[in-house]
């Protein structure tokens, strides 16, 4: 190049393509947009929970994990003592809330979020959450 040309980085055939790739963006940034939301309603609905029927205790967590419902039969408080009964509603709820983080991991395998990468887990957070 000689001093003093100016190369033609802006000519109209540029512009187009560089509009076409901003389009392009837009709407695939529009389409992730729209699987989070989709995404953050369904782990908005989901519930997951385990039960023992043996010892007649049921425990319900939301897709954060939290604990959301328990159920006790009258005829668990014969069949266990209390330290039983506690440590049976702890293994439970561990049982519900890691059906829950897989469920979460699944809903964003099948809404195209899924993917792996240092910010995945922080990405789950926030459509437990609802932050998205």
């Amino acid at each position: 190049m000689i001093p003093g040309d100016v190369p033609q980085l802006h000519t109209p055939e540029s512009v187009a393509q560089a509009k076409a790739l901003f389009e392009s963006l837009l709407g695939e940034t529009e389409k992730l947009r729209v699987r989070a939301l989709e995404a953050r309603d369904k782990a908005t609905k989901l519930e997951c929970s385990a039960a023992s029927v043996e010892h007649g205790v049921r425990v319900r967590v939301n897709s954060q994990g939290v604990l959301t419902g328990l159920d006790i039969d009258p005829r668990a408080y014969r069949k266990l003592g209390p330290a039983e009964l506690a440590a049976k509603i702890l293994e439970l709820s561990e049982a519900a809330r890691k059906d829950a983080t897989k469920q979460m991991k699944d809903l964003l395998d099948e809404s195209g979020l899924g993917f792996q990468t240092e910010y995945s887990d922080d990405f789950l957070k926030m459509l437990r959450t609802g932050d998205v």
